[in-house]
């Protein structure tokens, strides 16, 4: 979620400034001070081995035992242990079974002032700024980025549901600020990196900026990232192929060989790679011209959906490689056999 500034003096203030201020009252023998102000998510769907990455900004991945992780949300929210496990739980930030015990939190910290008042409530106006500028600037223009493209890395629903803004007072920690971040629903596996991939994820990270600057590879990531967000399969299904068509289809004729052909092309590191996603891509088409022209959802499972997202994945990342606009890359497609990759070996 952006944040935004209340709407300053002799203006009325709305949505959350509005909400924040009648929480925390007026001050009442306030007490001005430049604190240090936490930030803490803790991660859904992933396993520790992604605490070997290494984040901007200040940002770190950091393993921590699980109870340890619900008493810190519990003294933080000041709620019931129980139910910050259970909250927890519910947002699939514990551990599956077969992925250890530790939880995965990203933190920060950064300076800024708190006005504290008899009562011990800090003055949102007074926090605001600092917290109001930390969360657009850092939060919602890199660390989502990174979320999206440690998803488009490899398959695994790994999200942040929520974070807590806090700071401490004699080292109890005081709520500031809770929101939600970057949610997904669905049924992918655990995020997961294996030795190997770490460095070429890192280097994935350092080199890829988003949003993508062609308007064309925007829309078909954006179409990608709502296929996680997306409450059925079908609706997954459905978005993952307009990606397809975003990227690979060159006019509204002969659409299912079109994409197929340059899904193909674009993707198959040999002949016979390519002959298999060609067909691989025409038998998910026909699946989805029957799903749109008929409504028929059993034709679709849960496999077809990771597959097509997998093409939707690797096509999206090609296409960034190749540096091309869309029509000329269709144009070099079209020109080239299966197993030849025309723009890493020519044609």
């Amino acid at each position: 979620m952006r944040f935004r500034l209340p709407a300053g003096p002799g203006k009325s203030a709305t949505g959350i400034e509005s909400r924040l201020i009648t929480l925390f009252g007026g001050r009442i023998q306030a007490k001005m001070s430049i604190a240090e102000i936490h930030f803490l998510g803790v991660m859904a769907n992933t396993d520790n081995t992604v605490i070997k990455l290494k984040l901007q900004h200040g940002f770190e991945f950091e393993g921590l035992p699980k109870n340890d992780v619900v008493t810190l949300i519990s003294n933080i929210d000041d709620r019931d242990w129980f139910e910050s496990f259970k909250d927890l739980s519910f947002s699939g930030c514990v551990p599956p079974n077969g992925h250890g015990d530790l939880c995965v939190v990203v933190k920060n910290s950064f300076s800024g002032n708190i006005e504290v008042d008899a009562q011990g409530r800090a003055w949102a106006e007074v926090w605001w700024p600092s917290v109001c500028d930390f969360q657009n600037k850092f939060v919602e223009d890199y660390l989502k980025a990174v979320l999206q493209l440690m998803r488009l890395f490899k398959e695994g629903r790994i999200s942040l549901p929520g974070v807590r803004y806090f700071c401490y007072e004699a080292n109890v920690p005081k709520l500031l600020l809770g929101t939600r971040v970057d949610s997904c629903s669905g049924k992918e596996p655990c995020y997961s990196l294996t030795p190997n991939e770490i460095p070429n994820i890192q280097y994935f990270l350092e080199n890829t900026s988003l949003p993508f600057g062609d308007a064309t590879l925007r829309l078909a990531h954006e179409d990608f990232e709502l296929s996680y967000r997306a409450n059925t399969d079908h609706l997954s299904f459905l978005t993952l192929m307009i990606a397809m068509e975003v990227l690979l289809n060159p006019s509204d004729r002969e659409l299912r060989y079109r994409v197929s052909r340059n899904s193909a092309v674009l993707l198959g590191n040999d002949h016979d790679e390519a002959e298999k996603i060609f067909k691989g891509m025409k038998e998910l088409y026909d699946k989805r011209s029957k799903l749109v022209h008929t409504g028929d959802r059993s034709i679709l499972n849960w496999d077809d959906v990771l597959k097509l997202r997998q093409y939707a994945r690797e096509t999206i990342k090609e296409v960034h490689k190749t540096g091309m606009n869309k029509g000329d890359l269709l144009a070099m497609l079209n020109t080239c056999g299966f197993g030849q990759r025309p723009w890493r070996d020519g044609c």
